[in-house]
C-alpha cells in the first residue's frame, strides 16, 4: 500500500519513492521503480515502442529515452531516474495496492456541505489533497494539481511526482521529477 504522509503546516504530501511503481495495466502484482534498469522495465512493460537518446540539460548527460505510446521513461546509465505519462498505457501506484493511472477523476470531498459561492469542493485524489489553482507546469496547462515531495526512507529528496488535471477533473499527466 503507497503511505502517504501530509504536513499540515507545509501543506505537503510526502511519500516513499520506494513505494511508488510503474505496472503494466491490470497487472499490480510486479512494477519497477525509479533505480532499477531497464531490462526490468521491458521485463514488465514489454519491448517499448521506442528507444531514443536525448539529452538532459538538467543532467548535463545523454538519457535513454523509453517511449510506451505516449509515455517517456527515462534512464541515466542504466537507471529509471524520471517518467512522464500522458496515457493510460501504465498504471502508477503501490504492487499490491492502490493503483492509479491517467484518465482517473478526482473525488469531492464534503459533498454534503454547503460551499461559498464561487469555491469549489475540496478534492482528493486517493487520498492525495489537490490544489484547485490553475498554472502551467512543463509547458502543460493545468487547472487543479497534486505534488508528491519524495523520501527514500528518512531521506528527504529534490525528485517529486506531479500530477495534474484539467478542467473536468480528469487527470491527463503523472511525472516524476527531479
Amino acid at each position: 500500500m503507497l503511505t502517504l504522509l501530509t504536513l499540515t503546516a507545509h501543506c505537503q504530501t510526502v511519500a516513499d519513492i520506494t513505494q511508488i511503481a510503474l505496472m503494466k495495466p491490470g497487472n499490480d502484482s510486479i512494477g519497477v521503480v525509479a533505480g532499477d534498469s531497464a531490462a526490468q522495465l521491458i521485463a514488465i512493460l514489454g519491448e517499448p515502442d521506442q528507444i531514443s537518446d536525448y539529452y538532459s540539460e538538467i543532467d548535463e548527460d545523454t538519457l535513454k529515452l523509453y517511449k510506451y505510446g505516449k509515455n517517456n521513461i527515462f534512464f541515466l546509465h542504466d537507471k529509471l531516474v524520471n517518467w512522464d505519462l500522458s496515457d493510460s498505457g501504465i498504471w502508477v501506484g503501490a504492487v499490491h495496492g492502490q493503483t492509479f493511472k491517467v484518465g482517473d477523476k478526482l473525488v469531492s470531498q464534503n459533498q454534503n456541505f454547503r460551499q461559498k459561492p464561487g469555491t469549489r469542493p475540496t478534492a482528493q485524489f486517493l487520498g492525495f489533497p489537490v490544489t484547485h489553482k490553475t498554472g502551467i507546469s512543463r509547458n502543460l496547462h493545468f487547472d487543479s494539481a497534486c505534488v508528491l515531495q519524495l523520501t527514500k526512507g528518512a531521506i528527504q529528496l529534490d525528485s517529486r511526482v506531479e500530477l495534474l488535471f484539467d478542467r473536468t477533473n480528469k487527470l491527463f499527466s503523472i511525472a516524476l521529477l527531479d
